[in-house]
């Protein structure tokens, strides 16, 4: 149960947080406007953050669970992650 809990972390902190940007990305400016190369026909909120923020939950999970610090190397990894996103 041990290696399925951060995924089940990070499922369940994504779908909260997606649902909540439904809500929460009107009010904050976060809308995805339609261009002649996006499919949909009005502005849409976008999904990016609640994903990246419920992977690293599930990351901040693993590593509580294995009792172990995040390398140097790790933490540059997701901090470049964090920059792309």
């Amino acid at each position: 149960m041990t290696t399925l809990s951060p995924l089940l972390i990070a499922l369940i902190v994504t779908f909260v947080l997606s649902r909540g940007m439904l809500r929460w990305a009107p009010r904050l400016g976060l809308l995805d406007t339609p261009t002649a190369r996006k499919p949909h026909a009005h502005k849409v909120p976008v999904g990016g953050p609640a994903l990246v923020l419920g992977v690293l939950a599930g990351w901040g999970a693993s590593v509580l669970i294995a009792q172990t610090g995040a390398s140097l190397e790790l933490g540059s990894w997701i901090l470049g992650a964090l920059l792309v996103a």
